[in-house]
C-alpha cells in the first residue's frame, strides 16, 4: 500500500513578503523611468489642410473638329498640335455639325474684324458705331437657365443646338471679353478649314492637342458663356462617364475651369473674384483663380481658372478632387500626450537640463490618434488676451504626461 504523499506548504515569512515589496518597488521605479523619460523629438513642421472632397464638370477650349465621324490620322491621343500642321481626314465626311460654309466664313470675318478694331486701337466713335450696328441684333433675346437637366438630354440625344445657337452671337458683349473673342474666332476658323476641305488634309488654325473622342459636352461648357446665377450642373448619376462618341476635337492645354458649388456652412468665409484656390488631385496640388462666383445666400458656385495640371486631367470630364479650404503649418503630436492645466491645454517636454516644462498649445485638429496644433506666431500663442510660450522645433515631447508632474528633474 502506497503511502500519501503530503504536498509541502510555502510558508510566508515576513522576509518573503519585503522581498515581494522590495521586487514590485524597483520594478515600479524601472517602469516609470522607462516611460517616463520617452519623449517625441518635434523635428519637423507638418502641413495642416482643411479640405472638401467634391467633383465637379472640367470646362476648356475645345474646337470641335467632327461629331459622329472618326478622323484618320496618324497623331495619337493627347498628341500636341501646333497650328496649321496637318492633322488627318475624316472618314466619310458628312458635316454632322451642320453648318454652313459661307456662313462661317462669314461669321469667322465679322470677328476678325472686331479683333482688328483691338488692334489697331480705333478711335472710341468707331468702336461705338460697330457696337450699335450690331448691338440690335441682341435686343430681343433672353437669358435661358442651363441646368444639369437641359445639359444631359441635350448630349444624351445627340443634339446639337449648341452649336447651332453660335449663329446668334452677343458682339455686343464680347467687345468686352477678348478671351471668349478669341474661342470664337477660332472656333469658326476651325469649322471653315473641315468645310471648305470636305474633311480632307486638315490644317487647322489652332494649336493645342489632339483627342480623337468627343463626349457631347463640347460646346454646351465653353467658359466664356456659363451666367452662374442661371446655371445649374449636377452630374447624373446614371451617367456613363466613359463614354464617348467618334469624332474628334484639338483641345487648348494651356489651361482648364472647373465649375463647383460648396454649401456656404462648409466655406471659410466669404470668396471674391481673383482670389486664388488651390486644389489637390491624389498628391498633386494645383493653384488656380476664380474668375467668376454666384452666393444665393445658402451656396456659392465657382467657375475657376487653372493655369497648370492640364496633363493631370487630360480628357476628365467629371474631376473628383479636394478643395484646399485652409492650411496651416502644425506639429502632429500624438493625442495621448496632451494634459490640461489651469484651464488650458498644453504637453510637457523636457528641456535640456531634463527639467519638465509645461508648454500651451492650440489645438487645429485631431487626426486619429494624432493632433495638430499650431506652431504659434515666435513660438507664442495667445490666450483671453494672454500670450503663452507654445511648442517649438525640436522641443522633446514627453509621451506619458501622468507620469511626471511639472518643474520635476527627470534623470
Amino acid at each position: 500500500m502506497k503511502r500519501k504523499r503530503r504536498k509541502k506548504k510555502i510558508k510566508i515569512t515576513p522576509q518573503i513578503l519585503i522581498l515581494l515589496l522590495l521586487i514590485l518597488v524597483v520594478a515600479r521605479n524601472v517602469y516609470s523611468k522607462q516611460f517616463k523619460s520617452k519623449t517625441l523629438e518635434l523635428n519637423s513642421i507638418e502641413k495642416y489642410e482643411s479640405i472638401l472632397n467634391l467633383k465637379g464638370p472640367v470646362i476648356r477650349e475645345e474646337y470641335l473638329i467632327s461629331y459622329g465621324e472618326s478622323i484618320n490620322t496618324d497623331k495619337e491621343v493627347m498628341d500636341k498640335i501646333s497650328a496649321l500642321s496637318n492633322i488627318g481626314s475624316i472618314n466619310d465626311f458628312k458635316n454632322n455639325l451642320d453648318l454652313n460654309l459661307e456662313y462661317a466664313k462669314e461669321q469667322a470675318e465679322k470677328l476678325n474684324e472686331i479683333e482688328d478694331i483691338y488692334h489697331k486701337k480705333r478711335q472710341k466713335e468707331d468702336s461705338k458705331d460697330a457696337k450699335d450696328s450690331t448691338a440690335e441684333m441682341e435686343e430681343d433675346e433672353s437669358i435661358v437657365a442651363i441646368n444639369s437637366d437641359y445639359i444631359y438630354e441635350k448630349v444624351k440625344n445627340n443634339e446639337l443646338e449648341s452649336l447651332k445657337s453660335l449663329k446668334e452671337i452677343d458682339y455686343n458683349n464680347i467687345y468686352k471679353n477678348r478671351e471668349e473673342l478669341n474661342y470664337l474666332k477660332n472656333k469658326y476658323n476651325a469649322f471653315s478649314e473641315v468645310l471648305s476641305k470636305n474633311g480632307e488634309n486638315l490644317k487647322v488654325s489652332v494649336s493645342g492637342v489632339l483627342i480623337n473622342e468627343v463626349d457631347g459636352y463640347e460646346d454646351i461648357l465653353n467658359p466664356y458663356d456659363i451666367d452662374l446665377e442661371n446655371f445649374e450642373f449636377k452630374i447624373p448619376s446614371d451617367k456613363d462617364e466613359n463614354e464617348t462618341i467618334d469624332g474628334s476635337k484639338i483641345v487648348n492645354n494651356n489651361f482648364f475651369y472647373l465649375y463647383f458649388k460648396v454649401p456656404n456652412s462648409k466655406l471659410n468665409g466669404k470668396s471674391e473674384i481673383g482670389d486664388r484656390i488651390k486644389i489637390k488631385l491624389e498628391k498633386e496640388y494645383l493653384n488656380g483663380e476664380v474668375k467668376d462666383l454666384f452666393d444665393d445666400g445658402k451656396s456659392t458656385k465657382f467657375l475657376t481658372k487653372f493655369d497648370e495640371g492640364f496633363k493631370l486631367i487630360e480628357n476628365t470630364r467629371f474631376l473628383d478632387f479636394k478643395l484646399v479650404k485652409d492650411e496651416e503649418d502644425a506639429f502632429l503630436i500624438p493625442t495621448s500626450s496632451l494634459v490640461k492645466k489651469d484651464e488650458l491645454w498644453g504637453a510637457y517636454v523636457k528641456n535640456p537640463s531634463g527639467i519638465v516644462e509645461f508648454k500651451a498649445v492650440k489645438i487645429i485638429s485631431e487626426d486619429g490618434k494624432n493632433t495638430f496644433v499650431s506652431i504659434g506666431k515666435d513660438g507664442m500663442i495667445t490666450f483671453g488676451g494672454k500670450s503663452y510660450k507654445t511648442l517649438s522645433l525640436y522641443d522633446e515631447v514627453l509621451l506619458h504626461p501622468k507620469l511626471v508632474t511639472d518643474n520635476e528633474l527627470l534623470e
